[in-house]
């Protein structure tokens, strides 16, 4: 697959509510070229168990891709298809330490986590100040975005802005339902069922309508 990041802003997508929202007004709206890059990782979270939510996420995000080219056939030439890092991802010296570094602040919740995995990335490939999908709901302090923004580099547009926010900016520009099919747990139950209980869940503001093909329920 070509790699478009020099022509596009790099966003790291996972299929959930907040990012999808900002990829839409930025493709819509603003009309901007949008690359998205997945990263699966095994145990990218650092649990020591691969992603629980990796199938639905995928799922979520192909839905989404689908969706948008059928009714915007027209701004379809500005959503690159989605780059995929997979276990060439190594992170290196510096970027376990920073990882330490977080944990140690109470920045991270582990010393290991996704965040990390795309700032690796991000040097690796060269990206420069990458989108990533925190929003205010996710209550980062003051510490956390200075962090995230000077020494991971990423670019946070969404921090000062709700959910709720975004549901009504994406009603303002009809652009609501692709929101209702994304996909924002983090430990899916049998039948493809969000969990109801775990961070995402529970600031989570529409029950998700994404419909999963026949025969591949977990």
């Amino acid at each position: 697959m070509s790699d478009n990041s020099g022509l596009a802003e790099i966003v790291f997508y996972s299929g959930g509510f907040d990012t999808t929202s900002y990829i839409l007004d930025r493709l819509i709206t603003q009309e901007v070229k949008i690359q998205p890059i997945v990263v699966k990782v095994s145990e990218i979270d650092g649990t020591g168990i691969d992603r629980p939510s990796a199938y639905q996420e995928e799922i979520s995000r192909q839905n989404f891709y689908t969706n948008f080219k059928n009714r915007y056939p027209e701004l379809s030439h500005n959503l690159f298809d989605e780059i995929v890092y997979e276990n060439e991802t190594i992170l290196d010296e510096e970027t376990i330490e920073i990882g330490k570094y977080a944990f140690k602040e109470g920045i991270f919740s582990r010393e290991v986590n996704q965040l990390l995995y795309f700032h690796q990335v991000s040097k690796d490939k060269n990206f420069h100040y990458p989108t990533i999908g925190y929003q205010k709901d996710d209550k980062l302090t003051e510490k956390d975005i200075e962090f995230f923004e000077k020494v991971l580099k990423f670019n946070i547009p969404l921090v000062e802005t709700t959910k709720t926010q975004m549901l009504e900016k994406a009603i303002e520009n009809k652009y609501d339902s692709f929101l209702y099919e994304t996909w924002s747990c983090w430990f899916p139950q049998p039948g493809n069922i969000p969990c109801g209980e775990c961070a995402l869940c529970e600031i989570t503001i529409v029950d998700t309508k994404l419909k999963f093909p026949k025969g591949t329920l977990i």
